[in-house]
């Protein structure tokens, strides 16, 4: 008699005793980055490369490539949890913060009505969130 009506496939790979309290239930930890596409990936000549702020601002302001790669840079670790099952641990990030290029279009967030909070991370136990 099987101890559990839960198959194996419906719950998930199970998680390495040392993540499991970074990993939520269901998702497994990879070390690398899973790519998941439906044909080649697209080419784009660098001259041609450009980053736009526009729409609801009052000057539309542009970065050729060269001109977004003079700009500060921010680096942080975080851990990536993806919605095909798969966690990436300690995940390091570097580019041009979002707060950077919106600064380029007004003074300030408030300016252009956003408002900049921060964002509340949560810890998984064996049952779900933990807080």
């Amino acid at each position: 008699m099987p101890d559990s009506v839960i198959s194996r496939g419906f719950s998930g790979k199970r998680r390495a005793p040392e993540s499991a309290e970074r990993v939520p239930p269901g998702q497994y930890v990879t070390y690398d980055f899973p790519v998941f596409s439906a044909g080649p990936t697209p080419r784009s000549p660098l001259a041609d490369w450009t980053f736009r702020v526009e729409g609801l601002v009052g000057e539309p302001v542009s970065w050729t490539w060269d001109e977004f790669l003079r700009l500060p840079v921010q680096s942080y670790v975080a851990d990536i949890h993806c919605v095909t099952k798969w966690s990436k641990l300690d995940t390091r990030w570097e580019g041009v913060g979002v707060d950077r290029l919106l600064e380029s279009v007004a003074n300030t967030l408030a300016e252009l009505g956003i408002r900049s909070e921060r964002i509340r991370t949560e810890r998984f136990g064996p049952t779900g969130a933990t807080g």
